[in-house]
C-alpha cells in the first residue's frame, strides 16, 4: 500500500479513507470477488 500525505489545491488520485455506505460488498455471479477487487480497490482497473 501507498501512503502519501493529503494535498490541497493540486491533482492527485482520489482516495477513500474510510468506507462508505454506497460500496457494494459483493457483485452476482462473483463468488471470489474478483470483479469488486477490480473495480473497486485497485488503482486502475
Amino acid at each position: 500500500m501507498k501512503i502519501g500525505n493529503p494535498t490541497i489545491g493540486k491533482r492527485g488520485e482520489l482516495v477513500l479513507a474510510n468506507p462508505y455506505p454506497s460500496l457494494p460488498v459483493a457483485i452476482l455471479n462473483d463468488e471470489d470477488k474478483e470483479k469488486v477487487r477490480e473495480m473497486y480497490l485497485t488503482d486502475h482497473p
